[in-house]
């Protein structure tokens, strides 16, 4: 039920999903990683092509697995391991999703993708405003945006993107410049949908420990946190646009596509 509500043809019965790394590329690099991220974890390690295809082989086996979603982060931030993926890839491979960075998307990456049997990308294109994405730490740029859009369009490769509203330095101009790709991009038909959310500062994230930093309330001595509060106090302090304008921005984007990402009141439990 979870892959057919996210877009996946209906016709692969039989699914499951693997890691196929542990870390994340830009995060294990000098001053990386997103600060919205939760994963704090800065290291990389990439499993052997061999032992993924035989994972895979046995699940395909024993399950009759058809589609594979792999859930670790950014699959093109290693391209000569990518490549040697695509080399051990066997004849009756199934399908798959992956997640992308529009940084590492180039047409060599996208084209061992498509060799890959892959019908689904996952892609955090997050903002269409450099500041922005410059004040997130994102990598990408939205030139990298754009042509992560033009190949996977040319190589006719399924896709889910990804916005994040509320952003460190947020303006109305900002979510509009966003608003108007993300409409744009919509349209393509490549695009299976278009997620929409609100900046979380989650424990873990750079940007849990700069409202830390910069709030009155002890979040750090806590082990349960409201997730809207959280929210709320960060586009307070760290945004030019007030937190209910983001709310009707929100149902804005909602308009574009109905698939949007909201959580609603929960409790993070994390011990710090």
């Amino acid at each position: 039920m979870l892959f057919r509500s996210m877009g996946i043809e209906s016709k692969y019965q039989y699914a499951t999903n693997i890691y196929t790394k542990k870390g994340c590329p830009w995060m294990a690099m000098r001053d990386g990683g997103c600060i919205f991220c939760g994963t704090n974890y800065p290291h990389i390690s990439y499993r052997k092509p061999e032992h993924i295809w035989e994972e895979i082989i046995y699940l395909q086996d024993t399950f009759n697995i058809e589609f594979v979603w792999d859930v670790s982060d950014d699959i093109g931030g290693n391209v000569p391991w990518l490549k040697k993926l695509v080399e051990k890839k066997p004849s009756n491979s199934p399908f798959f999703r992956f997640y992308l960075s529009a940084k590492n998307a180039n047409r060599e990456t996208i084209e061992l993708l498509k060799k890959l049997n892959c019908i689904d990308i996952f892609v955090g294109f997050e903002s269409y405003n450099d500041d922005i994405l410059s004040q997130m730490n994102k990598q990408a740029t939205t030139e990298d945006n754009r042509r992560t859009v033009d190949l996977l369009t040319e190589f006719e490769i399924p896709t889910t993107a990804s916005f994040i509203l509320g952003n460190y330095g947020e303006t109305e101009d900002s979510i509009i410049e966003t608003y108007k790709f993300a409409k744009e991009i919509r349209s393509l038909p490549i695009i299976r949908s278009i997620h929409f959310s609100i900046f979380k500062p989650v424990p873990g994230a750079k940007a849990f420990d700069i409202l830390c930093d910069n709030s009155k309330n002890d979040f750090k001595s806590l082990d349960i946190f409201n997730n809207h509060q959280l929210q709320k106090e960060w586009v307070e302090r760290f945004c030019y646009v007030s937190y209910e304008s983001l709310l009707e921005f929100q149902k804005k984007f909602s308009e574009i596509d109905p698939c949007i990402v909201e959580y609603g009141p929960i409790d993070y439990r994390c011990h710090l």
